[in-house]
């Protein structure tokens, strides 16, 4: 069996918009996973404001946690929010 590859020839400025759509995510999905997150880390690696966040916990469509009084979220509440988007 042989592999073989194709490539596609792209100019520097449609490359360079590729990039800058696929490198947060990849990136953010290279980070070490933590235990919880901070609304801030959440949102950045959703890709949402912290209104955004707040009017959807607000209509029960994020979930997440408390920690005394401070809103935290669970890897598994990152990766449910990413599959309902995708």
């Amino acid at each position: 069996m042989t592999s073989s590859v194709l490539y596609i020839p792209i100019d520097r400025e449609a490359f360079k918009d590729l990039m800058r759509e696929v490198l947060p995510e990849l990136l953010a999905e290279m980070q070490p996973l933590k235990e919880e997150y901070t609304e801030a880390e959440f949102c950045k690696l959703v890709g949402i404001s912290r209104t955004t966040a707040y009017r959807m916990r607000q209509r029960g469509e994020l979930k997440y946690i408390l920690v005394g009084c401070r809103i935290r979220y669970t890897p598994e509440h990152v990766r449910e929010f990413k599959e309902r988007q995708n």
